[in-house]
């Protein structure tokens, strides 16, 4: 995590081929530990104990991912098994306010 941001490292994989996501707890405060991607049928709470989680893409594109709050975002590209780009990418949902709108922080140890 950078800012609100989640960075992928490489930041483009392969669809068909396992990837291991490996979390650096030391720099996810709070919520962002928890990471979803609806579309891709990701949801998973890192913790300083269970930090890596493996999943294989079965579909190419653009894919969001957010933190159950919305508040820390990202994106993963996905690439066909061959190696060239998809021109799928997926729509990211709107920023809600269920998250400290208009307080510090959003009183999820973030």
């Amino acid at each position: 995590v950078e800012g609100s941001k989640y960075i992928f490292e490489p930041s483009s994989v392969k669809k068909d081929i396992p990837v291991l996501l490996e979390a650096d707890i030391s720099g996810m405060p709070g919520c962002s530990r928890g990471i979803i991607s609806p579309e891709l049928n990701i949801r998973k709470t890192f913790s300083s104990n269970d930090n890596t989680f493996e999943f294989t893409p079965n579909k190419a594109g653009t894919f969001y991912f957010a933190c159950s709050m919305n508040m820390y975002q990202g994106t993963l590209v996905i690439l066909e098994s061959n190696g060239t780009k998809s021109n799928y990418i997926q729509s990211a949902p709107s920023t809600g306010a269920s998250c400290g709108a208009g307080s510090s922080g959003c009183g999820c140890g973030g």
